[in-house]
C-alpha cells in the first residue's frame, strides 16, 4: 500500500509541476504581446483592408504575398497604403510602432539624416520596419497625413536598412505627395518614418521677431479680446459656474492660458494634439490648464470624429447649421475637393474624380466612401453607370464652410 501511495504521490507531484510550467509559458508570452498582430494572404491584384482599433492598412501585392502585420497598441488614427511589387510568391512582415529609440528615432526629436544641412525632427507618431524574403522586391508605402497634413511641403520619407548600425543615420528616401497621403518606394528589409524639416529660430532675431508678433496680435485682437473676456466674465459671475482659489483676472492672465486662448480664438476647433505642439506642453499640464479655462466658460470642449477639438465659449459660430459636420470636412482636404468638384461640374464618377484631382483611384473609393457614410454624397445610376451626386446635407454643409470662410475674413 505504501509503494501504491508513493507512486500516486509522485505522479500528482508530477502533474502539478507540469500544469505550473504551461502556466508560466503562457504568461511569459502574454508578456511579450505589445499590441495586435495578424496573417494575411493576398491575392494578386486583389486589395485588402486590415483594421485594428482606429488603424487601417490598405494592402495590395501584384503577385500571391503571405504578409504578416504587427501594430503596436499605443498607435492612433492612422491609415496606411501598401503596394507589393515581386516575383513569384513572397512573404512580407510590416511592423508598425510609435518610434524605433534603439534606431535613434525617437517621437519629438532631430533625426540625423545623411548628407543634409538641413534639420529634421519626428513627429509622424507611427514608424514602420518592412522585410520580406526577395531582396529584389519594392514596397510602395503612403500614409494619410492627418492633421499633419497642412505641413506636408515639409515633410519627406527617411529610410535606412534593416542590417545597418543602430546608430547609422537615416537616408532621404523619395517622396511623393498624393492629395493628403505621402508615398514612398523602397526595397525590402527597411526602416521607414515620415520627418519634418525645420529651421532652428536665429536666437538674435528672437528679439525683434517677438515685438513684432506682440504689435500685430494686439493690433488685431484688443478688441476682440476684450469683447470677449467681458462677455466671459459676465457669464462666469452671473452663473456660479465653479471657481478655483484664484481670481477671475488670475485665470486669463497666465501667459500659457493666454496662449491657449489666443490659439482657440483664431482657429476655432483646434484639436487637442494641435495645442500640444503649439503650447509645447505634455497633456497632463495642458489638461490642468484647459481645465481652468473650461470651469471659467472661457472655452468648451466638443467632439468632432475621434477627436477632442476647443471652441470659443461664446457662441459666435457654432449656431450655423451643420457646424461640426462643416468643421470635420474641413479637416479632410481629399474629401472637400472631391465635394468642390462634384458642386461645380455636377456628378462624377470615380474613374473621372480621381483624373481630374490627380489622386489614386483606391484614394478616391476611400473618401468617397467616407463621404456617403456621413450622408454628404449619395450614388446615383445613370446609363448603367455609377455617378457621385451631392446631397442636400452636403449642400448645406457647403453652403456652412463658405459662411465660416466669411466670418473668418470678417
Amino acid at each position: 500500500m505504501n509503494g501504491k501511495s508513493g507512486i500516486r504521490r509522485k505522479a500528482s507531484i508530477a502533474f502539478l509541476s507540469v500544469l505550473v510550467g504551461l502556466s508560466l509559458f503562457m504568461l511569459a508570452g502574454s508578456q511579450n504581446v505589445a499590441g495586435y498582430s495578424t496573417v494575411v494572404d493576398l491575392s494578386p491584384g486583389v486589395p485588402q483592408d486590415i483594421t485594428y482599433m482606429s488603424v487601417t492598412i490598405h494592402a495590395q501585392a501584384n503577385v500571391s504575398t503571405h504578409l504578416s502585420v504587427s501594430i503596436n497598441n499605443n498607435l492612433r488614427n492612422q491609415e496606411v497604403f501598401l503596394n507589393i511589387s515581386g516575383s513569384g510568391p513572397l512573404n512580407v512582415s510590416l511592423a508598425m510602432e510609435r518610434e524605433f529609440p534603439d534606431r535613434r528615432l525617437s517621437e519629438g526629436q532631430d533625426v540625423s539624416v545623411l548628407n543634409s544641412q538641413s534639420r529634421y525632427k519626428f513627429s509622424f507618431g507611427a514608424a514602420f520596419r518592412i522585410q520580406s524574403n526577395d531582396s529584389q522586391a519594392t514596397m510602395r508605402l503612403g500614409a494619410a497625413l492627418g492633421p499633419l497634413a497642412p505641413q506636408k511641403d515639409v515633410l519627406s520619407w527617411v529610410s535606412k536598412d534593416v542590417a545597418a548600425a543602430s546608430d547609422a543615420p537615416w537616408a532621404l528616401a523619395p517622396t511623393e505627395i498624393s492629395g493628403d497621403e505621402l508615398y514612398t518606394t523602397v526595397g525590402s528589409d527597411s526602416y521607414l518614418a515620415i520627418v519634418e524639416e525645420y529651421t532652428p529660430f536665429n536666437y538674435v532675431w528672437i528679439v525683434v521677431i517677438v515685438v513684432v508678433i506682440a504689435v500685430v496680435a494686439v493690433a488685431g485682437l484688443v478688441i476682440s479680446r476684450v469683447d470677449y473676456f467681458r462677455n466671459a466674465a459676465m457669464k462666469v459671475r452671473g452663473e456660479g459656474v465653479r471657481i478655483h482659489r484664484m481670481s477671475f483676472e488670475k485665470a486669463i492672465q497666465h501667459p500659457v492660458r493666454e496662449k491657449i486662448l489666443d490659439l482657440v480664438l483664431s482657429k476655432p476647433g483646434i484639436h487637442l494634439n494641435e495645442l500640444m505642439r503649439q503650447v509645447n506642453l505634455d497633456s497632463g499640464a495642458l489638461s490642468w490648464h484647459l481645465q481652468i479655462l473650461v470651469d471659467y466658460q472661457l472655452v468648451k470642449m466638443e467632439k468632432v470624429g475621434q477627436y477632442n477639438a476647443y471652441f470659443p465659449r461664446i457662441p459666435i459660430k457654432n449656431d450655423l447649421p451643420l457646424y461640426l459636420d462643416a468643421v470635420k470636412l474641413m479637416k479632410n482636404e481629399t474629401g472637400l475637393r472631391i465635394l468642390h468638384l462634384i458642386q461645380e461640374e455636377g456628378p462624377k464618377f470615380q474613374a473621372e474624380l480621381a483624373s481630374i484631382l490627380g489622386v489614386e483611384k483606391k484614394t478616391i473609393r476611400y473618401h468617397a466612401q467616407r463621404l456617403i457614410d456621413g450622408g454628404i454624397i449619395e450614388i446615383k445610376d445613370a446609363e448603367g453607370r455609377k455617378y457621385h451626386v451631392l446631397t442636400p446635407k452636403g449642400e448645406g454643409v457647403l453652403k456652412t464652410i463658405d459662411e465660416l470662410g466669411k466670418q473668418a475674413i470678417d
